[in-house]
């Protein structure tokens, strides 16, 4: 019985965090149907405002202006589309009903440099939240986690990492190596250092992939791999 109750009472204090951080989502939205009017300005290779946010029912009129050469915009599920070339008079405008919730993505729609790929921006359209869905694999890693390491502990031979081994040691320069103190130091302190700056960027920087370091880091790598 002891066992279930310290399985249970993280779970507990999860749903009951889960509701608490829904409650001021509910509570703060605002009445839908109005009338949201957002200019847009487009150059390379990224538009401003990066993000947009309004509520469900909303009549959302957007203005694209473009600053140095000819931009496009296009909204993903609304089908909403637009054209601009610089100091065009008047600036080309659409008029929607953002009647579908969620997080949608803007993109040019015309080839204006070697990032051009990278520029988009979001329109948020509330109620909007995945924490329902993030606490939800939180859950299920952590109870997976749970489960696979009893398992382990009781029997041994199911530990998949049982029976294989490889010492690097046996290299003696890398023997050697690693015995240096300032060798921990020399790994861990720029390693540190760039990722305090990938974490800040991802969580505090712009949302545009090609103005974001974190977003550009990821690509990086995933090209690189």
């Amino acid at each position: 019985m002891k066992k279930y109750r310290q399985l249970l009472t993280p779970l507990v204090a999860l749903v009951i965090v889960t509701v608490l951080a829904l409650i001021p989502t509910v509570a703060l939205s605002r009445s839908a149907g109005a009338t949201r009017e957002f200019t847009l300005h487009a150059k390379t290779f990224e538009y401003t405002p990066r993000q947009i946010r309004v509520n469900q029912g909303d009549r959302v009129k957007l203005t694209l202006i473009a600053d140095d050469v000819t931009h496009g915009f296009v909204l993903e599920t609304y089908d909403v589309k637009l054209e601009a070339e610089p100091r065009q008079d008047p600036a080309p405008s659409v008029e929607f009903i953002a009647d579908k919730t969620g997080l949608f993505r803007y993109r040019c729609t015309v080839v204006c440099g070697p990032l051009h790929p990278f520029m988009q921006g979001e329109l948020v359209v509330e109620p909007y939240s995945k924490l329902p869905v993030a606490w939800g694999f939180t859950i299920l890693i952590a109870l997976g986690s749970v489960f696979a390491s009893r398992r382990w502990v009781t029997d041994p031979r199911n530990d998949p990492r049982a029976g294989w081994r490889f010492e690097l040691t046996r290299f003696k320069w890398l023997d050697n190596l690693f015995k240096k103190r300032w060798f921990q130091f020399a790994l861990f302190v720029p390693n540190v250092f760039f990722f305090a700056v990938i974490m800040i960027a991802a969580f505090f920087g712009s949302p545009v992939g090609n103005a974001n370091f974190a977003i550009i880091y990821v690509w990086i790598v995933w090209w690189a791999a």
